[in-house]
């Protein structure tokens, strides 16, 4: 029996919307003018009740894929391979950096990484193609539960329903230019084709 539990930790908000205060001794306390507070979101699985780390799931974000926020990632990334934890890591972003691997991504628009505790020295890769559903993916737990499995697909399609995003997608104008050509033919058609 597995028993799942959502917590969330969230970082106060800063209010920089602008009121001067003055400091003692003179000085005014003012808001950086390019500082904008980013929540990055991610989920870890704890074990009960040691509240032991067991996985890290990451959904990337432009954050984590774009300078200086990459080198940031890229930072915390190492700090969770040199402990006894797994790393699960989806990137569903076409643009940005992606992960460095020691050989060659294979053949996708957007990847999964798997990195289990116990063979931290490489990741199990899923590339996905932008043409074809998301996979279910294996999520590892702690010995001995079974490891779970997630369908990328199904999670998808239920928050872009509850998020609305139907509303914002602007079809008529043209596909991104960071597709390839062949991409923006099939992404020419299918906006195409009646409801």
């Amino acid at each position: 029996v597995i028993d799942i539990g959502i917590t969330s930790s969230r970082a106060e908000d800063v209010d920089s919307s602008g009121g001067v205060a003055t400091l003692e001794g003179g000085g005014v306390r003012l808001a950086h003018l390019d500082f904008e507070p980013r929540r990055e979101a991610y989920l870890e699985i704890t074990h009960k009740p040691d509240d032991r780390l067991v996985t890290v799931i990451e959904l990337l974000s432009p954050a984590n894929k774009e300078k200086p926020g990459s080198d940031l990632y890229r930072e915390k990334r190492e700090a969770l391979l040199v402990q006894y934890v797994h790393i699960v890591e989806i990137d569903l972003l076409m643009r940005g950096t992606r992960l460095a691997m020691k050989q060659p991504l294979p053949l996708g628009d957007y990847f999964v990484y798997s990195t289990r505790a116990e063979d931290r020295a490489f990741a199990e890769v899923i590339g996905c193609s932008l043409r074809h559903q998301l996979p279910t993916i294996a999520i590892p737990l702690a010995e001995p539960d079974p490891e779970l499995r997630v369908n990328l697909q199904a999670l998808f399609n239920v928050t872009y329903d509850r998020g609305k995003y139907q509303r914002r997608p602007k079809y008529s104008e043209s596909p991104p230019s960071f597709l390839r050509r062949e991409d923006q033919e099939w992404a020419r058609g299918i906006v195409a084709k009646p409801a």
